[in-house]
């Protein structure tokens, strides 16, 4: 593998806004060439073996010579079309729901079903399509609001778009939420919850107890003014956190019998990056709504889907939420293949295996403790491998020492001292060893550097 480069391009020129300043991602200024796969090259030819992937946009890597093929078959036929009716949309919409049933009641069976107090008697599905993650979380939104108006609950490390409406939800401390709804202190709007962390002081199990009375207190005291409780079935953007399945199922039981709606935002943690096609399901707990997006695109086109009880989607009114390009036929026909590959290739039992050994490979040499993760995402907490004072310096460094090894990583986590590791699903065996081998020695590197 050949190394990639510890120089950064020149800062961007002066027609880009500086608002567009990624400057707490340290690979800022590279100028990337082209993708193949699990590899990425920047513009001096150096080759890097992508675990972002698109922060899961890009599960099936880069350029997936099917969903291409798709991609470009389709556009000879028509790639947007007045209204957006189209056979493949159909076909589409009739696919997912399906396939989402099917899963809801292999999972979770017929009696379970009924005791999960889900909307309707049935798992019948129906499917709303839109463009991007954001765009699904505001439909969502708009039918849980037309069903049961009031506010929306949600974790305090949550993240689910960058919208005026969106960021609302997004970790609003850290999201820079403005507009004509910033002042008011987001009380009339949202309200959180603590995603449960342990610390030094706090175990996971007192840390879930806690957020579960603070949510009782909450119930207790609003539940009527509440709308919904929407959840990602791990914490992806802000920091890729795992909580145990127990607290998840008590807290949509919790929520349920309180009346509120449950929504699964699925975007980025969804389609084979936990379980199967919902990590909500995996864990075995049920929402009322399911939000799709990034990797439903393929990586080639931004695509999403909000799929829920068909009585439930029908609370919204026609012609309350279009978008000109939601459900156009290109979208639909690149979203029809991305299932069927998530299906028939089997990718995410293999990646989550070469997953599982990852992470005992890397407890190894790190402090096991630092290592965590579920199904394909991986990520190291250098809070508790190093320590606070340093986490987020040595962070930083061990990122660029593994790019320097060829390997691209994702900095995350409120105070950027968090690193996920998550390869496209198409990774294979002797691509993670090289993944593996890299973060290794950029383990050590980083261990010079503090024993200097």
């Amino acid at each position: 593998m050949r190394r990639g480069s510890s120089s950064a391009a020149p800062a961007p020129a002066s027609w880009r806004p500086g608002g567009m300043s990624r400057a707490h991602d340290p690979h800022e200024g590279i100028v990337w060439a082209r993708g193949a796969g699990p590899f990425l090259w920047d513009a001096s030819g150096r080759r890097y073996l992508d675990c972002i992937s698109g922060y899961s946009a890009n599960n099936f890597g880069h350029g997936h010579p099917e969903l291409v093929r798709t991609m470009q078959e389709q556009a000879s036929k028509g790639a947007h079309v007045p209204g957006a009716e189209s056979h493949i949309r159909r076909e589409l919409e009739q696919h997912l729901a399906s396939l989402l049933s099917k899963e809801v009641l292999k999972t979770l069976g017929w009696e379970a079903w009924k005791e999960l107090g889900a909307f309707a008697e049935s798992p019948d599905y129906a499917v709303w399509l839109s463009t991007t993650g954001a765009r699904a979380i505001e439909v969502a939104w708009k039918i849980a609001y037309a069903c049961r108006p009031g506010v929306v609950v949600c974790f305090d490390l949550g993240y689910h778009g960058r919208s005026l409406a969106s960021s609302l939800l997004s970790d609003t401390a850290r999201s820079g939420v403005i507009g004509p709804h910033a002042g008011l202190g987001n009380a009339n709007i949202v309200r959180t919850i603590p995603f449960p962390r342990e610390s030094g002081q706090v175990s996971m199990e007192e840390a879930c107890e806690s957020s579960l009375k603070e949510f009782q207190r909450m119930l207790e005291r609003d539940s009527a003014s509440l709308s919904m409780l929407i959840l990602e079935p791990a914490i992806g953007a802000r920091g890729y956190y795992f909580a145990p399945n127990r607290f998840y199922q008590r807290l949509v039981g919790m929520a349920r019998a309180a009346g509120l709606l449950v929504v699964s935002d699925e975007i980025q943690m969804g389609l084979g990056r936990l379980a199967g096609l919902s990590g909500a399901l995996g864990a075995g707990w049920l929402p009322d709504m399911f939000v799709y997006g990034k990797s439903l695109g393929g990586g080639l086109l931004p695509v999403s889907a909000v799929v829920g009880d068909s009585n439930l989607m029908n609370q919204l009114g026609a012609g309350l939420e279009s978008e000109t390009f939601a459900a156009q036929p290109l979208a639909c026909a690149v979203a029809m293949r991305s299932l069927e590959l998530l299906q028939s290739e089997e990718l995410a039992d293999r990646s989550r295996d070469l997953h599982t050994e990852l992470r005992t490979g890397l407890s190894e040499v790190m402090p096991a403790s630092c290592v965590v993760g579920c199904g394909s995402a991986t990520a190291i907490d250098f809070a508790v491998a190093v320590g606070s004072q340093n986490a987020r310096e040595l962070a930083w460094r061990w990122v660029v020492a593994a790019r320097e090894l060829g390997v691209l990583l994702h900095l995350t986590g409120p105070m950027r001292d968090r690193v996920a590791i998550i390869p496209p699903l198409v990774i294979q065996p002797w691509e993670m060893n090289e993944v593996r081998a890299a973060l290794v020695q950029a383990w050590e590197v980083v261990q010079r550097g503090v024993s200097d």
